[in-house]
C-alpha cells in the first residue's frame, strides 16, 4: 500500500470578520450637523424621521450646490 500524505492540518480557521463601514460624504457630515442644529433648537418640531432626515439633506444639497457656484466663480 502506498502511504497516505497529509498535510498535517485539518480545517483552517476561520477568515477574521470584516466590519465595512459605510463612507461619509461630506453631504452625510453636513446633513448630520444640521440635524443635530434643528433638534437643539426646537425637537418638538421634528417629531418625524423621515423629515428631518430629508429636508436636513436638502439643506445640505443645497449647501453643496452654493458651495459648487462660489468655486466656479472664483470667488
Amino acid at each position: 500500500m502506498f502511504p497516505i500524505e497529509t498535510t498535517g492540518g485539518g480545517a483552517r480557521p476561520p477568515e477574521p470578520r470584516r466590519i465595512i463601514e459605510p463612507t461619509k460624504t461630506l453631504r452625510d457630515e453636513i446633513a448630520i450637523n444640521v440635524m443635530h442644529s434643528m433638534l437643539d433648537k426646537n425637537a418638538a418640531l421634528f417629531k418625524d424621521e423621515h423629515y428631518l432626515a430629508n429636508r436636513s439633506y436638502r439643506i445640505a444639497d443645497a449647501m453643496l450646490a452654493a458651495r459648487g457656484a462660489r468655486s466656479a466663480t472664483g470667488t
